[in-house]
């Protein structure tokens, strides 16, 4: 799955990768050591992928999952490491 989501997203813009970072990336960790983005373009990769996971939360708390589990710590541990 990993070798046919790069395959998939070399040929995809960045615009289209936004609205769905999960599609093109297998974790969190994976948008921190891709090198084909800027340090911009990844954090903003990472963002739009926490704002879903914060999205995705809230629709389990209020009982309208469709069983995906969250990746939110995932996400932020990921963001945390543009920090160190």
């Amino acid at each position: 799955m990993r070798a046919q989501q790069e395959g998939l997203r070399d040929s995809v813009p960045l615009e289209t990768i936004l609205l769905d970072p999960a599609r093109y990336f297998a974790s969190p960790s994976e948008v921190v050591t891709d090198e084909r983005y800027s340090q911009a373009a990844r954090r903003l990769i990472l963002q739009r992928w926490r704002d879903d996971a914060v999205r995705l939360e809230d629709s389990t708390e209020e009982g309208m999952t469709g069983g995906e589990r969250s990746r939110l710590r995932e996400i932020d541990l990921a963001l945390a490491r543009f920090d160190e």
